[in-house]
């Protein structure tokens, strides 16, 4: 998903700004998007308790 992103608006500034894209049309499925924000976001929050856990049983 982040290198569909990288592809498509490579300067991260498209939805920022409105600033036009050279492609003349993209559909974007907004719920898809939105699923894989869900799972990368709980998928970064698990590495994290995870860390934490590691760390606090090694102190």
């Amino acid at each position: 998903m982040i290198l569909a992103f990288d592809d498509f608006d490579p300067s991260g500034t498209t939805f920022r700004y409105a600033i036009p894209i050279e492609k003349d049309e993209m559909f974007v499925d907004l719920v898809h998007i939105k699923k894989l924000m869900n799972w990368f976001d709980e998928s970064i929050e698990r590495i994290g308790n995870k860390i934490t856990e590691l760390n606090r049983n090694q102190e």
